[in-house]
């Protein structure tokens, strides 16, 4: 919920601030909101959570029937590639 009300107060004070956060994250070449990301962070199994999982299959394509790939862990245990 605090990510909820941070995005909430970041659109209150500037709506293109959002936008370029969105741009940097590369949610508009997902075509997801960040307000999609949050609400699938706190709901994972609600529509905006199958909005965010479908894209994310369509960018993945082909790439993403090799599971391996999507989790590499580094030497101290953190998601990278």
């Amino acid at each position: 919920m605090a990510a909820k009300t941070v995005l909430d107060s970041l659109l209150q004070k500037s709506p293109f601030a959002l936008v370029e956060i969105e741009n940097k994250l590369g949610l508009d070449k997902l075509g997801v909101s960040l307000d999609t990301v949050v609400n699938a962070m706190i709901d994972p199994g609600g529509d905006d959570g199958d909005k965010l999982d479908a894209a994310l299959r369509r960018r993945l394509g082909e790439a993403g029937k090799d599971h391996s790939a999507l989790a590499r862990l580094d030497e101290l245990g953190r998601y990278g590639a």
